[in-house]
């Protein structure tokens, strides 16, 4: 095999590994966000339940849950989905490199 050939499909073996490492990162991300506004609208049900609250109380709740939920996306899946979607920079083929090591030799 031509070293060419070689490095060709080493860069492709390397980009694809990126490709996988954004995709779980994103998935990741939404699980935890998804895990993040299941618990806050959990604790928020109980809250509730003690409290008996006025419809503000409810509205008041129901405004932070939704807000809990787009902060936790924001934070957790944002950076990985602006990377798959290609609008931030993401690693290049050396760095898999370097993270790689050896492996695919």
């Amino acid at each position: 095999m031509s070293l060419d050939a070689r490095y060709a499909k080493l860069t492709s073996r390397l980009r694809a590994t990126g490709r996988r490492e954004q995709l779980m990162a994103a998935a990741g991300g939404l699980l935890l966000s998804a895990a993040v506004a299941c618990t806050t609208i959990t604790i928020f049900v109980f809250v509730e339940s003690f409290i008996n609250g006025s419809m503000q109380v409810r509205s008041m709740l129901w405004w932070t849950w939704w807000g809990s939920t787009v902060v936790a996306l924001a934070l957790l899946a944002g950076p990985a989905l602006l990377r798959l979607a290609g609008i931030m920079h993401s690693d290049d083929v050396d760095a898999l490199a370097r993270r790689v090591g050896t492996a695919y030799d």
